[in-house]
């Protein structure tokens, strides 16, 4: 008799959490939910990646850049050229690339290894800058924008 008393204790209490929580925090039988995916081993690294890779992303100084905007470019253009593109313009195509960089970022956690996407995305931003810094010697600032957007 308690066990069958404790079990719809158990039901009554799960019934009610699964009104007042969202089912993406909870889970359901075909998806693991928020929190499953913090505490299950099997999905606890993949997680935790992604969630270090948006806080790296968020701490890497992009407000400072998007904050002294107009005068990186206005030094680095030296009456060469003019760009057609407003600060706030820069900003939004800014930060849409980094949201997007972030959305293959966790997509990429998924398929290669750490290592992998540590030397790739490492390789591919050494040589952006390279090329950036090439764009400035020749004062071509927006080739200079370019390349240090993509980076």
């Amino acid at each position: 008799m308690k066990k069958e008393a404790k079990a719809a204790v158990g039901a009554a209490i799960s019934a009610q959490l699964k009104k007042l929580v969202p089912s993406w925090l909870i889970g359901s039988p075909d998806d693991p939910g928020a929190i499953n995916c913090l505490c299950l081993k099997e999905y606890r690294s993949g997680t935790w990646i992604c969630l270090t890779l948006a806080t790296f992303n968020a701490l890497s100084g992009v407000t400072t850049l998007l904050i002294y905007l107009d005068y990186i470019f206005e030094t680095a253009n030296k009456g060469k050229q003019t760009l057609t593109l407003s600060s706030t313009q820069m900003g939004g195509a800014l930060a849409l690339a980094l949201a997007l960089g972030a959305a293959a970022g966790t997509s990429l956690v998924k398929d290669w290894k750490r290592r992998t996407i540590f030397c790739v995305s490492h390789l591919v931003i050494g040589c952006l800058l390279l090329a950036a810094g090439f764009c400035v010697h020749r004062h071509w600032g927006f080739g200079a924008f370019c390349c240090v957007w993509w980076a």
